[in-house]
């Protein structure tokens, strides 16, 4: 009995193993289809994938499948490492201000949560996605530590509201042309330290779950960089849930577009979703703060969930006297 178990697990292990490989291969064609664009963003799974299936396989001192499976693991942890750049955490100066993204997700109506935590967090500006009325209606709550409001919720998850200790600049919203959905890129700025403006753009691009709404995902993503290569502002930051990991070669190409920092100052770098799945070997990041000109990354964290399935990203940035 005991034999004929071990037989039946050793057999799902092999059929677990294929599963791997396939999916490690297909991921290397993640611009050739929606389908293979999928397979590319689950490095971490396929890193956990590996180690268990190479001590399983080594334990039985099966070699061959030992070592498949110990190559896919050091294959998609070089991707993860490769994938990511980081920077020692430094103390916060005077001249730091601290902004936040979360996806709170649209079909939550009670806000309480939210409006305690960002009373003891205290990020200078916030940008909520997936807003709808009653995402609003939480933020105006805190009109008086947030006097400076833009508020576009929709009906839908495609919504935004922006909340910022400093006052706009300026600020514009800008509709995306429709491939599967509606959906808009928000524009502002704003002065954290005087003579030094701040330049944020925002967007939530639909997740690739088909070939019109990947196509639409890669178009704003697309878009949205070439606006930063024209933007003549030096220090902007470019945010939000893109629906696309740092694995990406689509995630790639706006890093080097637009020359943009992927930085984090955790090892390693945090997940965001989804966060009903609290082992983090069963997440994927998905949320981003990215910058570049003068400002200089203090810290990024990752906030609690709240009972969104998304996590909130929380960076502190200092401006650099120097480039």
């Amino acid at each position: 009995m005991h034999h004929e178990t071990l037989k039946q697990i050793t057999n799902m292990a092999g059929f677990a193993l294929c599963i791997l490989a396939i999916s490690v291969f297909l991921s290397l064609f993640a611009e050739n289809s929606w389908v293979t664009d999928l397979f590319t963003h689950f490095q971490f799974q396929y890193v956990a994938g590996g180690i268990i299936l190479g001590i399983w396989f080594g334990a039985l001192k099966k070699w061959p499948p030992m070592f498949l499976a110990l190559f896919l693991c050091l294959f998609s942890s070089y991707k993860i490492y490769a994938s990511f750049e980081f920077v020692s955490q430094n103390s916060a100066t005077n001249a730091a201000f601290k902004i936040m993204h979360y996806n709170r997700k649209y079909e939550i109506t009670d806000h309480k949560n939210l409006v305690r935590f960002l009373s003891e967090e205290k990020p200078d500006v916030v940008v909520l996605q997936e807003a709808t009325k009653s995402h609003s209606d939480a933020a105006k709550i805190l009109i008086k530590t947030y006097p400076y409001q833009i508020h576009e919720p929709r009906v839908n998850a495609f919504g935004m509201v922006v909340l910022s200790k400093y006052p706009f600049k300026e600020y514009r919203v800008k509709n995306f042309e429709r491939i599967a959905l509606d959906n808009i890129q928000m524009r502002f700025v704003f002065e954290p330290q005087e003579g030094h403006e701040v330049v944020v753009y925002a967007l939530h691009p639909p997740p690739p779950t088909s070939a019109a709404l990947r196509n639409q995902r890669n178009m704003e993503l697309d878009l949205t960089t070439k606006d930063i290569k024209r933007d003549t502002e030096e220090n902007i930051i470019m945010l939000g849930d893109w629906n696309i990991t740092p694995f990406s070669p689509v995630f790639k190409s706006v890093l080097d577009a637009a020359e943009l920092k992927q930085q984090h100052t955790e090892f390693p770098a945090f997940p965001t979703w989804p966060s009903p799945f609290s082992i983090p070997f069963l997440q994927i990041p998905i949320d981003h703060i990215l910058h570049k000109g003068r400002l200089q990354l203090l810290e990024k964290k990752r906030g609690p969930a709240m009972g969104s399935d998304h996590y909130p990203v929380i960076a502190t940035f200092a401006i650099s006297a120097h480039d």
